[in-house]
């Protein structure tokens, strides 16, 4: 069901991809200036060419379950890439106010990364585009959210609501 005046973004995030980096602070933006509720859900989708990503989203995803998701998500943006490791996701992790054994008890547990196979499955179902992104912003937030889009080979994403970046956006 569809409520009116609800904005729902749906993110498909790889900490470690330079252009959900160079995304995220233009998200923010958009997100601080709208003029309707927004409700923001991240989908993580670690892209392997990048070492560092899969231990990301398992470390946004349990700080998303303790109620720490957009802490960890901006201090995961703002950490160096080569701080993605485990020990550096787990000393963010800790700057944010998780707690640690909890932390390293849902690394383990299977059900986590099934999430992720998860995100990562809506992501393709989606058409959510890895590492083919070229650079635009939010156009405007008054009414639904605008995004350019520069894939003419895609040009049917446009009429769905896919982002340039690879950020599916849904009002």
């Amino acid at each position: 069901m569809r409520r009116t005046g609800i904005a729902t973004i749906v993110d498909f995030v790889d900490f470690e991809c330079p252009f959900c980096r160079r995304f995220a602070p233009t998200l923010d933006a958009a997100i601080a200036s709208a003029k309707v509720p927004v409700r923001l859900v991240r989908k993580m989708t670690p892209l392997k060419i990048h070492p560092h990503a899969m231990t990301a989203a398992l470390a946004w995803c349990w700080a998303e379950a303790q109620g720490k998701g957009e802490a960890m998500a901006k201090a995961l943006f703002a950490a160096p890439v080569d701080r993605l490791t485990p020990e550096g996701c787990e000393q963010i992790a800790v700057e944010v106010g998780c707690e640690l054994e909890t932390y390293r008890k849902t690394l383990a547990d299977p059900a986590t990364l099934e999430r992720i196979k998860h995100d990562a499955a809506d992501a393709k179902t989606a058409g959510s585009g890895a590492c083919r992104r070229s650079s635009s912003a939010l156009k405007g937030w008054a009414g639904p959210i605008t995004i350019r889009r520069r894939w003419p080979q895609r040009s049917r994403a446009r009429s769905e609501g896919f982002g340039e970046l690879g950020h599916q956006l849904r009002i």
